[in-house]
């Protein structure tokens, strides 16, 4: 069903390279099946006057944006989904309905009610019916979410970018969800895995206009988890089309045949500081085998390569930094016969105990100290007398965006007030406390049940202790 209602989709975010892929996505959607739908920037929303309006969400810290939304957008009927969507309840504060989950689906759905509907109270109402759909009428009820059966119609998107140093670059989606379950991702605990055949793939890429840009990017949470990435990629090359995109576990990471161009960035979480901490979360990676990898692939002449480490577990230490020493100084020894020399980016990211992962159970902690182990290993790198290893400390997150951003994940319908959050510095100050004493209250359902989390916690909590008592 269509109608004449005026749509706008936007996002609330300060990010200038928009639209996302999954915004794209939903517009496409709504576009092909006849609705009058139009994509604003979200600073231009002040010129619009729509019936319903869209907003695809990109994580919790955009709730500090919400305060820009003009006041007759909230006399419209408002609906919000997106990524960060795995725990909905302190965004009901502002919209009449979230979508909980994936939204292709959904989304037609919904606004076949809202076509009809002429009051908002009467949408909250319909629209909650709708598995997957949160509003404040069904606040308490159980809420599934919601999953695409196939991702094979997943259109490919051409990205056109506003950043500096940031080309127009066509996106195809091959896989959703993750067969990994890192205990600290919610990646692998709350998706259902998917892949798009190799067949559809390539035909994607066959269709791209290459007047409009001849650069690919293939991804998924995990590109080289799908079956066929070596071969996807191997065809995207053999067309003479650029792809500059590497984000991969190491396990399928060690298959790649080298037949990429040297500035070929590699992706490669680590997501811990040593093998000890790895084998608590379950990110099954040891420090010989990056090195190992990094070794082979630098001595072939790749030179780009960027690193996610994940610190503040509550349970490492400073032994954990000192394996992390350990390991930039093998791989020192191993790079010191290079002619040319590689480019090592490394973030480091506090971890936030995201709802929905066996993690969540910790308390959101901001080791400092460690912090500042990271920041002199920086800076001995920075004059350390050595031509083969370029480190480069690609950012890490401060304290008071870390503690927002934790209780932000955790906070429940009840935690939020909108107005605490229309002075960010004061909230800032507050958040380390609200953070530490936030426990998650209501749960979304997904195709992981909690059970199982609370097992992979509970392994996690005897691995510790097996370690310390030796």
């Amino acid at each position: 069903m269509t109608s004449n209602k005026q749509i706008i989709l936007t996002e609330p975010t300060e990010i200038t390279n928009t639209k996302s892929v999954g915004c794209y996505y939903i517009e496409q959607t709504v576009r092909n099946a006849g609705y009058n739908i139009n994509y604003v920037p979200f600073f231009d929303l002040k010129k619009t006057n729509a019936d319903i309006y869209l907003f695809s969400i990109h994580h919790v810290r955009d709730v500090f944006n919400f305060k820009y939304i003009p006041e007759n957008v909230f006399k419209k009927i408002t609906i919000a989904g997106g990524h960060c969507m795995n725990n909905p309840y302190p965004f009901l504060h502002w919209f009449d309905a979230i979508c909980v989950g994936e939204g292709e689906t959904w989304i037609i759905k919904i606004l076949d009610i809202a076509s009809k509907i002429s009051t908002k109270k009467e949408f909250v109402k319909q629209s909650g019916k709708i598995p997957g759909t949160l509003t404040l009428q069904n606040i308490d009820e159980p809420c599934y979410k919601q999953y695409e059966s196939s991702i094979e119609d997943a259109p490919c998107y051409l990205n056109c970018s506003n950043e500096d140093g940031h080309k127009d670059t066509w996106y195809i989606e091959i896989g959703r969800g993750c067969k990994s379950k890192c205990n600290y991702c919610e990646l692998g605990w709350t998706s259902k895995y998917r892949e798009k055949s190799k067949e559809k793939i390539e035909s994607q890429i066959d269709n791209i206009d290459r007047q409009k840009s001849n650069r690919i990017n293939i991804f998924s949470p995990d590109d080289f988890s799908h079956k066929n990435y070596d071969d996807v990629l191997k065809y995207i090359l053999e067309q003479k089309l650029v792809t500059n995109f590497g984000s991969m576990r190491y396990d399928n990471f060690a298959k790649i045949e080298k037949q990429h161009k040297k500035n070929f960035l590699f992706r490669i979480g680590l997501d811990g500081l040593s093998d000890r901490v790895r084998d608590i979360v379950n990110k099954k990676i040891t420090n010989e085998e990056i090195i190992n990898i990094l070794d082979e692939l630098a001595h072939r002449g790749f030179v780009m390569f960027k690193l996610f480490m994940i610190f503040s577990y509550t349970f490492e230490n400073y032994q954990d930094f000192q394996r992390f020493l350990a390991f930039s100084t093998v791989l020192n020894q191993k790079m010191a016969d290079l002619e040319r020399p590689i480019f090592l980016r490394i973030k480091f990211t506090p971890l936030i105990p995201n709802p929905l992962t066996p993690v969540e159970y910790f308390t959101p902690n901001y080791n400092i100290e460690m912090r500042k182990n990271i920041e002199k290993f920086f800076l001995d790198q920075k004059y350390a007398k050595r031509t083969n290893i370029v480190y480069i400390d690609d950012g890490i997150l401060e304290p008071f965006n870390y503690y927002s951003q934790a209780f932000l994940a955790r906070a429940d319908y009840e935690d939020i007030i909108p107005s605490m959050l229309k002075n960010r510095k004061i909230f800032n100050f507050k958040a380390e406390e609200l953070a530490k004493k936030q426990k998650p209250k209501r749960h979304i359902i997904t195709a992981i049940p909690e059970t199982k989390r609370i097992d992979a916690f509970n392994k996690m909590q005897q691995k510790i202790k097996e370690q310390y008592e030796l």
